[in-house]
């Protein structure tokens, strides 16, 4: 389970980021912009399998930490999160300094 949401994660992260190529459409007189509805919905399914693929990496993560270390769960669960949490705050630290590195 946890290496099929990883490929999941992986897929779905890739899709997003061929989501770039669409082209927007020409508008019509009524305003239709079928490129940017097409990008949206893409957005909307790709997320879908993204948020299905990390839920499974999730629970199966939890229930290794689990059934691995009993009689000390809730310490070992403790720095799991603790990993998650680093993970969130220092990921956005480390994207913006990787992005103005390259040049955007």
């Amino acid at each position: 389970m946890i290496l099929a949401g990883y490929i999941l994660c992986i897929a779905a992260t890739c899709g997003f980021g061929l989501c770039a190529l669409i082209e927007p459409k020409q508008t019509t007189k009524l305003g239709d912009d079928s490129g940017s509805k097409i990008f949206f919905g893409l957005s909307i399914v790709i997320r879908f399998f993204q948020g299905v693929g990390d839920s499974m990496v999730a629970t199966s993560a939890y229930s290794i930490v689990s059934i691995e270390f009993p009689h000390q769960r809730e310490v070992y669960i403790g720095y799991c999160q603790t990993a998650v949490g680093l993970g969130l705050l220092m990921g956005p630290v480390i994207g913006t300094s990787i992005y103005g590195a390259v040049g955007y």
